[in-house]
């Protein structure tokens, strides 16, 4: 089983990943902080770990440098999940930290699925993603025949986040 550490600030957006990911074969774990993150990885050794780069204290960049300076996580997967990834100097910097995954906030629960897939090598949904190339990043179009327990887990997660606001 695959473990997939789960690093962001907010936990609305921590348990839209989670109930994303919550149907899949992964061992999910959670961190609210690039320093909390950094404790787990040296118990947990994850697979892949989907970070958001706009935190508090420890922002995403520094989150993945710090990483990469254990030889153990040098080679860990990462994926950037982050609402601020339009710049291409932020681009840049996402790969010289080693991150070649980003997921654009807001996004839907597929498009998750499919870059989560393609960072571990699993490649399940691959024939279902059209990808358009726009100037300001990837536009991703799904073709859905049905609506799994996903979309149920994040509608009733949106719902309930909207009723707190």
């Amino acid at each position: 089983m695959k473990t997939v550490v789960i690093v962001d600030d907010h936990e609305d957006n921590r348990a839209l990943l989670m109930a994303t990911l919550e149907p899949r074969d992964y061992r999910l774990v959670e961190a609210s902080s690039g320093e909390e993150a950094l404790k787990l990885i040296g118990k947990e050794e994850p697979d892949l770990i989907i970070a958001d780069v706009l935190m508090p204290r420890m922002d995403g960049y520094e989150f993945v440098q710090q990483l990469r300076q254990d030889p153990r996580n040098a080679q860990t997967k990462v994926i950037f999940y982050t609402a601020s990834y339009i710049e291409e100097e932020s681009r840049r910097l996402a790969k010289a930290c080693g991150v070649n995954h980003i997921i654009v906030k807001p996004t839907d629960p597929d498009t998750v699925l499919e870059i989560v897939d393609e960072a571990l090598g699993r490649g399940r949904n691959r024939a279902r993603l059209f990808r358009l190339q726009i100037s300001s990043g990837n536009i991703s179009i799904l073709l859905r025949t049905s609506f799994p327990k996903r979309w149920r887990n994040w509608r009733r997660l949106l719902t309930n986040s909207s009723r707190k606001s």
